[in-house]
């Protein structure tokens, strides 16, 4: 066997190891609820039939402060809410749209700010963390950067998994009582609606320690390739027969305070017609999120219901 046959076998084997370790599932328990097992669900109201529909994608700030059901009553549209975690990465969530958006579907697109600095647009570990509890996300990933990104956090997953793998072979090896690891009434696959919305938090009181954690600002320079992978799905939507348009997140007024600038630079680099709204025209007050600068509370969810109801159908969203 020639030293090049050997090093390929050598990489092949390491590959099938760390492959296996990467979608090894640490605990069942928690796999089986993970809240981004929920990219499945969603993905699963995507594809399936349905026409006219309204289909709303964004990051958390999606899955926790839209109001399916309204907007579906108002609008006279089944309603789909894609949201699941902005750094799933903005390229991933237009290929997405745009390979299962059909004719006569209204698309609405709520980014978040951070998705349009540094290399957030990518992806970042929860990408990676899609793609462990399904495979068929991958071909959402287009670009070098894109799979890149998934490389480098796929590497974190891998690591994860040898040391729980190591600790689980001790605990046997020692006789050890079995942890039983808590999971989240809320950040789980089972806490969304048929919509697709978060509603577990709904019934909870508010964290103001986490939405002042959360309050930072943008990390990163502008990235103009998210611009312009969000205009090249408008487009191809268009000519299919679908509307897309961009309609900004809620935001708390702690975050507007520091990070004004940046979500003002984000709305004056899309053509005029795409963007509904200004930024400052999202911005509530702090009492009204969960527990996050992007994540509303019932109240602040309501709130919300509204305005996009509002914007909605003076776009003329509500169907005929």
């Amino acid at each position: 066997m020639t030293f090049v046959m050997k090093g390929a076998l050598l990489l092949g084997l390491v590959a099938v190891v760390q492959g296996s370790l990467f979608f090894w599932p640490a605990s069942r328990d928690v796999l089986n609820h993970s809240y981004y097992g929920a990219w499945r669900l969603k993905h699963e109201l995507l594809v399936a039939p349905g026409q006219n529909r309204l289909i709303v994608v964004g990051g958390s700030n999606v899955a926790f402060s839209v109001d399916s059901t309204t907007l579906e009553r108002a609008l006279v549209r089944p309603t789909i809410n894609m949201g699941l975690h902005g750094d799933v990465g903005l390229a991933h969530m237009v290929h997405e749209v745009e390979d299962g958006a059909r004719a006569g579907d209204f698309v609405v697109l709520i980014p978040e700010y951070e998705q349009f600095y540094g290399d957030v647009l990518n992806g970042a570990l929860p990408a990676a963390e899609v793609v462990q509890y399904d495979w068929s996300a991958l071909r959402y990933f287009s670009s070098w950067r894109q799979w890149r990104n998934l490389a480098t956090n796929s590497r974190t997953i891998t690591s994860a998994a040898t040391f729980a793998l190591l600790d689980q072979a001790k605990g046997r090896l020692l006789r050890l009582p079995r942890e039983n690891r808590e999971v989240t009434t809320v950040y789980r696959s089972d806490a969304f609606d048929s919509h697709g919305d978060m509603v577990a938090h709904l019934g909870l009181e508010s964290d103001p320690r986490r939405i002042l954690a959360s309050t930072v600002r943008a990390e990163g320079e502008f990235n103009e390739e998210a611009v312009d992978v969000t205009v090249r799905c408008a487009e191809a939507l268009a000519k299919r027969g679908a509307t897309f348009v961009i309609v900004f997140p809620a935001i708390s007024a702690g975050y507007w305070a520091v990070n004004q600038d940046l979500a003002k630079q984000v709305a004056t680099r899309f053509p005029v017609g795409l963007v509904l709204r200004m930024p400052q025209d999202s911005v509530l007050d702090d009492g009204w999120f969960f527990d996050s600068v992007y994540h509303l509370n019932r109240k602040g969810r309501a709130v919300r219901a509204g305005q996009l109801v509002e914007v909605l159908l003076a776009k003329g969203a509500q169907r005929r």
